[in-house]
């Protein structure tokens, strides 16, 4: 994969939280349809590669520095949320 081509070694299965491999940063929010037909789950989540922002390089995911994911959470933990679709 690209990670080895890059770092010389494999990634493991699982890469715990806090691992500098994780690409995962500090946080994640999760949004999940109750639809088949749409993909499962999008990630917002911070990073631990901050280079990776805005680039295309995951499917369904939004990367966010690790402060703002953090920041977002707070705004939106305990609250109700509603989504708004505009075109």
């Amino acid at each position: 994969g690209l990670y080895l081509k890059q770092h010389g070694e494999e990634l493991p299965k699982i890469i715990e939280p806090g691992d500098p491999r994780n690409a995962m940063g500090a946080a994640q929010i999760k949004i999940k349809f109750n639809s088949n037909d749409i993909y499962p789950t999008i990630r917002i989540h911070g990073t631990n590669n901050e280079e990776s922002i805005g680039r295309r390089v995951t499917l369904g995911c939004i990367r966010l520095h690790n402060k703002d994911i953090l920041e977002l959470i707070g705004i939106i933990e305990g609250k109700q949320v509603r989504v708004i679709f505009e075109k």
